[in-house]
């Protein structure tokens, strides 16, 4: 599915037409840069997503206009993800039924429904957190991290306006407590704020949103997979690949554009893996924190869109040679 956001020429010149022209630079600096040279591919990345951001709040704010189309055929060419080109035009008024010429478009790939929600008008900093303290009987630093971690997701799934900060939080703490509070429980799902130690704000993440089962399907196949390559060697003897490359993870740039690359490829990465059949996927990951919360939030969206045909089986780390262990499995009822 396509979100396409029609944007009066004249909000586009105030909006966004300066964001546009920076990623159509990087973009250009892309096609120019010699290999391995990945810099400028960050930037259209980055500067492509804040052009998103912009154009979904002019939505929110009844600024722009949003149709939703299938995905499916060749009607939209291969280099989509540059949204502001009139090449799409004559496509775009034949799929949509109307005419464009007093907008601009602006294209969104291969998103969720859930995507698709409306962010909301206010795009402020997300407030500072209240002070935390740890209960009563809480003692010792591990503990008092997965409390504190549990009691935002608890007040962020139960409607409070806090964000939620993964930054420090320890790899199997922060994976089951996305886990416990993504299932769903018959609410409506939320939207929570990802915020990280930078400052930086990432995609909401949904809670409540999945139903999820913890049960092992009989005789699916099974695939090993690094959440990350490079991250613990001996590891490489126990994976059949790795989903992400660290060379393209581990860059230093603001954390939330790392969680956005991550969520991506993973939601790219999972469709086609399903493509292929039903498949019980063991996923060993380590605890580099936008990397998890990228890839879960990815697999929440894609299992709370229709996804079918994979559980996902965290495998944990324990400290002492190559031994891992498995965490509750992200299956959907």
């Amino acid at each position: 599915m396509y979100a396409v956001f029609l944007v009066p020429r004249g909000t586009w010149r105030t909006e966004v037409k300066t964001i546009a022209s920076r990623a159509l630079h990087a973009l250009e600096g892309a096609k120019r840069a010699a290999p391995g040279d990945h810099d400028d591919a960050y930037r259209f990345e980055s500067l492509l997503r804040e052009a998103e951001l912009v154009v979904r709040r002019l939505a929110a704010q009844g600024k722009c206009y949003v149709r939703t189309v299938p995905g499916e055929g060749s009607w939209i060419p291969a280099d989509a993800s540059v949204p502001w080109d009139d090449a799409y035009r004559v496509a775009l008024e034949t799929r949509l039924g109307l005419t464009l010429g007093q907008f601009m478009v602006f294209l969104v790939p291969q998103c969720s429904s859930e995507d698709l929600k409306e962010l909301p008008e206010s795009s402020a900093p997300a407030p500072p957190a209240a002070v935390w303290r740890a209960p009563d009987g809480i003692t010792g630093p591990d503990a008092a991290e997965e409390a504190r971690w549990r009691a935002q997701l608890k007040a962020a799934a139960e409607g409070v306006a806090v964000s939620i900060v993964p930054s420090g939080v320890h790899n199997r703490t922060l994976t089951e407590g996305l886990r416990e509070f993504v299932q769903a429980d018959g609410s409506p799902p939320v939207r929570v704020r990802v915020v990280y130690r930078d400052g930086s704000e990432a995609r909401a993440f949904q809670l409540r949103a999945a139903g999820l089962s913890g049960e092992i399907p009989d005789g699916w196949p099974e695939i090993r997979l690094a959440l990350l390559s490079l991250r613990h060697p001996a590891m490489d003897a126990d994976v059949d690949c790795c989903l992400l490359r660290n060379r393209d993870v581990s860059v230093v740039r603001p954390t939330a554009e790392t969680d956005e690359f991550v969520y991506t490829t993973s939601l790219r990465h999972l469709r086609a893996l399903a493509n292929h059949g039903p498949r019980l996927v063991r996923l060993y990951q380590t605890g580099f924190e936008p990397a998890i919360v990228g890839f879960y939030r990815a697999l929440t969206n894609w299992m709370n869109d229709g996804g079918k045909g994979l559980v996902i089986i965290p495998m944990f780390h324990r400290g002492n040679g190559c031994d891992y262990e498995p965490g509750e499995p992200w299956g959907y009822r």
